[in-house]
């Protein structure tokens, strides 16, 4: 049964439907759209693929998740070496569903660097990486608590006590070290913490629970004595290191001694600088991404928008937003490049920044795009729902976003819709219909109801 209604949800996704035609106007110019097919994961999550007709030909696809309806819940995917390790979208969300998460659509996240993911990223309340400000970085966050998204400029602040009493805090977490900088590493980060020698204090730290905590105090246990001036500490199993190249702070820790108590709290994580700021005090799930592209309901200026790689040409986009009541995730993902030749040319800034606006964001944030950009649904397995441009597939990059069903809140997931008397019609895998087919792998629709069906000849 579970395998049937993947087929016919795929088959929904990639076949025309009867939806009634509009016009969507991207950058000053209008566009015929056109609904080849929806199909709902569960209640108040929906899948759409749409093809645009004017300027340029465009395909894409976007999800709108109601996150107030129960069963719908966001996760944030991040490999355990955040620097080194890629993974594509579908092999992340098995490596979700081998975690127990039932997975139904996601998306590629955050641009990355050598150095991993470049925004903020938090994972099922653990602190991945918290990046420095200079970077002016983005996020969205999605706060539990009361179900909001949030997308705007990232702050974080910790505090700190050594044995009870206030003492200095990390400024950042898995990001190079800089001078005066105090930095938390963990394994996360790789198998040392990569520093240079340069007046430096770096000490082994035990978390309580194993990881640092996004939502409230994380407890450490000093492991061994602080090295001077060593550089590059091991970072060992389930451990972290605390880093700092600051003479205040190599005065204050220097005598720190095994089983000593560090605690750390992060007093404040916050978004803020789109249309609602908003300061989490349990923020489980935050990732990056840049450049801001609506804010307000209107598009960013040029400015902003030129910071976007190849900003003026067209390339495959991935974008995720917030409509008006911060409750609805609306993420799309356009396909382009030379794969997608005569099929969708890709966007520009400008376009996709009012391609959200026109999916009702007021909020809109630039995930990777290019080659990067990858959507998948349930329905697809090991398969991308479009076509990434890379020759080879989908590309494995540093994380991803997904909307998972949650199996405790009563929802039952979407079933396929009645089949009227209708004639009987064809089409291939990427939904182009074949009048006489041949053997092999097809969709079979009659009047609203798709299917997979193998012909042998």
């Amino acid at each position: 049964m579970k395998q049937l209604y993947s087929l016919i949800l795929m088959a929904a996704l990639l076949l025309p439907s009867t939806l009634s035609a509009e016009t969507w106007t991207l950058n000053g110019k209008d566009y015929e759209v056109e609904r080849l097919g929806e199909a709902v994961t569960f209640d108040g999550v929906t899948i759409y693929t749409v093809t645009l007709s004017g300027a340029a030909k465009q395909k894409l696809w976007y999800c709108v998740a109601d996150l107030t309806k129960p069963g719908a819940r966001v996760v944030t995917y991040n490999p355990e070496n955040i620097r080194t390790t890629g993974t594509t979208v579908p092999a992340m969300a098995q490596k979700l569903v081998d975690r127990g998460f039932d997975c139904r659509v996601g998306i590629n996240a955050d641009l990355y660097s050598t150095y991993g993911p470049i925004g903020s990223t938090i994972s099922g309340g653990e602190i991945i990486k918290i990046a420095k400000t200079a970077t002016a970085w983005r996020s969205i966050g999605i706060d539990n608590s009361d179900h909001t998204v949030h997308i705007g400029n990232v702050s974080v602040n910790f505090g700190a006590k050594l044995n009870g009493k206030q003492t200095y805090a990390p400024t950042y977490i898995n990001v190079p070290r800089a001078t005066g900088e105090m930095i938390l590493y963990t394994s996360r980060w790789g198998t040392n913490t990569a520093t240079a020698v340069e007046n430096s204090l770096e000490v082994v730290l035990e978390p309580a629970e194993g990881i640092i905590h996004s939502d409230r105090p994380t407890t450490f246990t000093v492991k061994s004595s602080p090295v001077i001036n060593g550089g590059s500490l091991a970072i060992p199993a389930g451990c972290v290191v605390l880093s700092t190249n600051s003479a205040a702070h190599i005065k204050a820790l220097q005598d720190v001694k095994p089983g000593d108590i560090y605690e750390v709290t992060p007093s404040k994580v916050s978004v803020s600088g789109a249309s609602k700021g908003h300061a989490f005090v349990e923020c489980t799930e935050l990732i990056g991404g840049d450049p801001l592209l609506v804010v307000n309901s209107a598009r960013v200026s040029d400015g902003i928008l030129s910071s976007m790689p190849n900003w003026d040409s067209r390339r495959p986009r991935t974008a995720i937003g917030t409509d008006a009541t911060h409750t609805k995730l609306i993420f799309a993902v356009v396909d382009g490049d030379s794969k997608n030749s005569g099929v969708s040319a890709g966007m520009n800034a400008h376009e996709i920044a009012d391609l959200m606006i026109n999916l009702g964001c007021v909020d809109a944030l630039n995930f990777d795009g290019g080659g990067s950009s990858c959507i998948w649904t349930k329905a697809c397995g090991k398969n991308p729902l479009n076509n990434p441009s890379d020759s080879n597939g989908p590309r494995a990059v540093r994380n991803g976003l997904f909307i998972v069903y949650d199996t405790t809140s009563g929802v039952i997931p979407a079933t396929a819709v009645d089949n009227p008397d209708a004639p009987i019609e064809y089409f291939n895998l990427q939904g182009v219909k074949v009048d006489n087919p041949a053997g092999g792998l097809y969709i079979r629709r009659q009047g609203n109801q798709s299917s997979i069906e193998i012909i042998n000849n």
